[in-house]
Order: C-alpha cells, then sequence, then structure tokens
C-alpha cells in the first residue's frame, strides 16, 4: 500500500468552521464525532475501492468472514455509486447553479 499515488480518490470535502487542517481544535463530540467518523470511512472506501485486488483474495472461497465482509460492502458501494450522482459531482453541480443564478 505504500504506493498510493495512483489512487483517484474523491476531493476532500469542505471543512467545518473552525478547523485547522484535518483537526478541528477542542474535543470532537456526537455529531462532530460521527462526521469525522464517516469521512475516515469514506477516505478508507476510496482506498479499498481503488485497491481491492490487492487486499481481498480473488476467489471468495480463499477469503475470511471479515474480508467477506469488506467484500459485501465495496460490491454495495460500488452498485450505489453507480446508481447515484457522488458528492463531488454534487457540489459540482450545486456550484454551476450557484455561478448561473449569480
Amino acid at each position: 500500500f505504500s504506493d498510493l499515488d495512483d489512487v483517484e480518490a474523491s476531493p476532500p470535502p469542505a471543512l467545518p468552521p473552525g478547523a485547522v487542517g484535518w483537526v478541528k481544535p477542542g474535543p470532537v463530540e456526537g455529531d462532530e464525532e460521527l462526521a469525522s467518523t464517516l469521512l475516515l470511512l469514506s477516505f478508507l472506501k476510496d482506498v479499498a475501492l481503488a485497491r481491492r485486488a490487492d487486499i481481498l483474495p480473488i476467489r471468495p472461497s480463499q477469503m475470511t468472514k471479515d474480508q467477506q465482509v469488506v467484500a459485501r460492502f465495496l460490491d454495495e458501494v460500488h452498485a450505489v455509486e453507480a446508481t447515484e450522482p457522488t458528492a463531488s459531482e454534487d457540489a459540482w453541480s450545486n456550484a454551476q447553479r450557484g455561478s448561473a443564478s449569480g
């Protein structure tokens, strides 16, 4: 996994107000903790989708139960992403609508 230069990841979402880099000063609570966890999972998903062949055996019969769970998750993500616009596409569309109306 040391060579991640060719991984195409979604651009990071805008940081919340008061955030510095990827770390927000002060304690993380409730909704902020959930948002941080979802952001981390999103990045892990992007890497796992790009490197699926490197992290999972090709044959399901060779997978552990944990690998089967990850494979199922990636299959579901792939199916959803094939039918819905991505967050970056939504942001681009919203930006285009905003610039057209202003």
